[in-house]
C-alpha cells in the first residue's frame, strides 16, 4: 500500500514540533484521531494549555521572497474557510528549507493565506514577529 505522501508529509512536521517544544521545556500531547483542527496540545509550566495546528511548507512563491502557507480548515479547495480562535490557539508553521518555526496565535491571523519571509532579513511582513516566538506559550 503506497502511503499519503501530503499526510507522510504533515505526520513529519508534527514530529519536529513535538521534537522541538520538548526540547523547550513544554510538554506535549497528542490527541487521538485526526479529525480535530488542531494536531497538538502544549502544556507550559503553570499548566496552561495551547491547542496547536501544526503546519508546514516548501512553497516559495514565484518571484517573491515569501513562503506561503494555508491557515485554513475543511477539505480542499473552496471549502476551507479560515482558521479560528475557537478552533486552535495558535499556528505552528515550519519553513523547511530555512530550517523556521513560526509560532503565530490564531487571533492574529487576517486571512485563509500566510505568508512569511524567513530569508529576507528586512522583511517587515506582519507575522515576521513571531519567528521563533516559542514565548507564545509562556
Amino acid at each position: 500500500m503506497m502511503a499519503n505522501a501530503s499526510k507522510k508529509q504533515g505526520a513529519s512536521y508534527e514530529a519536529r514540533f513535538t521534537a522541538e517544544a520538548l526540547a523547550k521545556g513544554f510538554d506535549v500531547m497528542e490527541p487521538a484521531g485526526d479529525y480535530l483542527t488542531y494536531d497538538r496540545i502544549v502544556v507550559n509550566a503553570s499548566d496552561d494549555t495551547f491547542r496547536v495546528q501544526v503546519k508546514g511548507t516548501t512553497y516559495l512563491q514565484s518571484g517573491k521572497k515569501s513562503y506561503k502557507v494555508l491557515a485554513a480548515t475543511g477539505k480542499g479547495g473552496t471549502a476551507k474557510t479560515k482558521l479560528e480562535p475557537e478552533e486552535a490557539d495558535v499556528l505552528a508553521v515550519y519553513v523547511e528549507p530555512a530550517d523556521a518555526w513560526y509560532l503565530i496565535p490564531v487571533s492574529k491571523i487576517t486571512s485563509k493565506s500566510v505568508y512569511l519571509s524567513p530569508d529576507d532579513p528586512m522583511s517587515v511582513g506582519k507575522y515576521e514577529t513571531w519567528r521563533d516566538a516559542w514565548n507564545v506559550f509562556a
